[in-house]
């Protein structure tokens, strides 16, 4: 029971993370029950921002 406990507070905290991104809080949460929370922050540390800024280019 406390290995499920430890394994949910991971998720919430892949969620909390997550939750600037594009697929939120509930996306990166679900993504971490799924998968496992480490894959869930490692798709966190890939993912992009909620506000993709344009980048110019000088030419």
């Amino acid at each position: 029971m406390p290995m499920v406990v430890a394994y949910i507070i991971l998720c919430l905290i892949a969620g909390v993370l997550g939750r600037h991104k594009t697929v939120g809080f509930w996306g990166f949460f679900i993504l971490s029950v799924i998968l496992t929370p480490i894959a869930g922050i490692a798709v966190l540390i890939l993912g992009m921002d909620r506000e993709v800024r344009e980048v110019r280019v000088k030419g």
